[in-house]
């Protein structure tokens, strides 16, 4: 973690860590939901994984002059730091599929909407889009006024541009279908600045690999005594 890059960027190669107390990293798997939509199970995992790997994409409707799916690893990628409000699709790096939302009910809670891994690279569809929103940034050094996503630092929230629920580590766990995993689900109907400031709907950047950007150099990711 210590050599993560401090700022995101597209075509950055992330894991994201639910700011929920034990709730784990965002996780998928070839396996399906038995039921519901019967796409790809999106899940929360305790453990190092190549699982745990997601790539921020542009939307396919991105105005951007940049690719639309850059990689870091590409010869003629240009760096486009990640920004408070910039519309992003999350591709799952191992399965291929886009983390995706929907008006199906979730698995386990049943109020909120089901999160699944849908799709595949090239293809367009308005349910993979999500909204990034920072909630907090406890970063304190060199260009903190910037609105730039940081690794560790930025508490994030994902709405879902269509239907306009918020990602979220609901604290209950799936059946042994979903191998024991935390559940993800979107929570609709999220309105109050309290509600937007639940721990079940803020994430953070945990590991994080670009070779374009500087790695974090000693002492980028000490933390103050009060925020821990």
């Amino acid at each position: 973690i210590g050599k993560s890059p401090l700022q995101t960027a597209f075509g950055s190669k992330i894991t994201l860590r639910s700011s929920a107390y034990g709730a784990g990293i965002l996780h998928s798997h070839a396996s399906t939901y038995p039921d519901g939509s019967k796409q790809q199970q999106i899940t929360l995992y305790g453990h190092n994984d190549d699982n745990n790997d997601w790539i921020i994409h542009r939307s396919f409707n991105s105005t951007s002059p940049l690719k639309l799916d850059p990689l870091f690893t590409d010869e003629d990628y240009v760096v486009e730091h990640l920004k408070d409000g910039d519309h992003v699709r999350l591709f799952h790096n191992s399965t291929g599929k886009y983390l995706h939302s929907h008006y199906v009910h979730g698995r386990v809670s049943s109020t909120d909407y089901e999160v699944s891994g849908y799709g595949h690279s090239g293809h367009e569809d308005p349910n993979d889009i999500w909204v990034v929103e920072v909630a907090s940034d406890s970063y304190t050094g060199t260009g903190k006024e910037e609105k730039i996503v940081r690794s560790l630092f930025s508490q994030l929230r994902f709405r879902h541009l269509s239907t306009g629920c918020y990602l979220r580590a609901s604290g209950k766990l799936y059946p042994e279908w979903g191998f024991r995993h935390g559940e993800v689900s979107c929570k609709a109907n999220v309105k109050s600045s309290k509600e937007l400031m639940r721990k079940e709907l803020l994430w953070n950047i945990e590991s994080h690999v670009n070779s374009r950007l500087p790695e974090g150099t000693p002492g980028t990711y000490k933390s103050r005594f009060l925020d821990d």
